[in-house]
């Protein structure tokens, strides 16, 4: 059995132990058990520890019944020093703290129990039993509530009470499991069993930024971030706000009205350039069909355009296929997206299924497509070849 200093001392950083047993992996690697040891294991949504220990790089920190199993690189023997890395453990320590009183603020505010916990490299999440998620004011005055609380540095104890105290206690929820219940309390009204390390005081969190909610599975997950990481993000937002508000010569009051304004301008250009390209496709239409190839006595237009829209093409095709005898293979880049589309169509006097062809062309090229027998549309990931396609076309006469 592995003893579990951060259980007696979360702040502690290094320690010295013996080694009880070294195992080789088979991906080079050594699974190592201590007699005692400061390295939180991975538990309870929570991320394990990581440093040193005699020299070794601990890589992995995991819980085997009553040991705790420390990965590192190296083999290792007799008595080892071992010292966490504390940036990683305290940021952990923030975020874990910061979840019991955003959870109890879920609690207090909404009536949502908290079922699970997961500390990210990029953002941390919990999920709730809530079925509805808060709207962005009502997060919004979340965050503030749990800040509040943060900042009135209220004392954080982490004990394992007897049976007659645990008894006494206001658990937010029930504990998961009958014995040896640790038990983490904020102040004297957030009082949760937690296997986790904590800071010592609700103020060593700092701060929490409640990032949003959304529906997860019939329920509602938050997700958020605390001290450290919390200060980073808002940081990196502050200041790309302040950036493109440079770029559009824009206060952070008025960013978000300047970038819509923005958007719509764009938004109109792209359809004033949306119709230029038609009109320009358009006037191409009577030199491709004078240029169109026989086959089978069917004029076929085969061509490639560098760039359209969808709609461009439909039309394009629509009105080529007014012409009798005639089929329209018709490609381009797409003008909004990567890769290439396809509108495949033939004029009612016109046997063949365009839809079927469509298929077997495209697949050649990564892409799919369908469509009714008389008019098909799709898109590839490569650029179409427009001669490869009338070849196949030739071939299969658009069956």
């Amino acid at each position: 059995m592995t003893h579990k200093l951060f259980h007696d001392d979360v702040t502690i950083r290094e320690f010295d132990a013996q080694v009880l047993s070294c195992k080789a992996l088979d991906d080079g690697r050594y699974a190592v058990v201590l007699d005692r040891t400061a390295f939180y294991a991975e538990a309870g949504g929570q991320p394990c520890d990581l440093g040193t220990l005699g020299g070794a790089q601990v890589l992995d920190v995991q819980e085997e019944g009553e040991d705790i199993c420390h990965i590192v690189d190296a083999p290792l023997s007799g008595t080892v020093h071992g010292a966490i890395d504390w940036a990683r453990r305290f940021s952990n320590m923030q975020q874990h703290g910061g979840q019991h009183l955003l959870s109890w603020a879920i609690y207090k505010r909404f009536g949502g129990y908290t079922y699970g916990l997961h500390i990210g490299a990029q953002e941390c999440t919990i999920d709730t039993d809530l079925k509805q998620a808060p709207s962005r004011e009502q997060l919004n005055q979340l965050e503030q509530d749990v800040n509040e609380l943060i900042w009135r540095d209220l004392p954080v104890r982490q004990w394992f009470p007897s049976d007659e105290e645990l008894a006494t206690l206001p658990l937010r929820k029930r504990p998961t499991v009958s014995e040896n219940i640790r038990i983490v309390m904020t102040g004297d009204f957030e009082c949760v069993a937690c296997c986790g390390t904590h800071p010592t005081s609700s103020g060593q969190i700092g701060l929490i930024a409640v990032l949003g909610a959304h529906p997860a599975r019939g329920k509602t997950r938050f997700s958020f971030l605390c001290g450290s990481r919390a200060y980073q993000r808002l940081h990196d937002e502050a200041l790309a706000c302040r950036d493109a508000g440079l770029l559009l010569s824009a206060t952070h009051e008025d960013l978000v009205e300047a970038t819509q304004r923005v958007l719509d301008e764009a938004r109109e250009r792209g359809h004033e350039v949306a119709v230029l390209r038609q009109a320009e496709l358009m006037r191409e239409l009577p030199e491709l069909l004078n240029s169109a190839q026989d086959v089978q006595g069917v004029r076929v237009v085969a061509h490639r355009f560098d760039k359209a829209g969808r709609e461009a093409l439909i039309r394009a095709a629509s009105e080529l296929i007014e012409q009798p005898g005639t089929v329209a293979l018709l490609m381009a880049g797409s003008a909004d997206s990567a890769g290439d589309i396809a509108v495949f169509a033939r004029a009612d006097d016109v046997q063949g299924d365009m839809g079927r062809f469509m298929r077997a062309a495209l697949s050649e090229y990564g892409g799919r497509g369908g469509g009714r027998p008389n008019f098909a549309q799709g898109g590839a990931p490569a650029q179409l070849d427009a001669a490869a396609i009338l070849s196949e076309y030739s071939k299969l006469g658009g069956q």
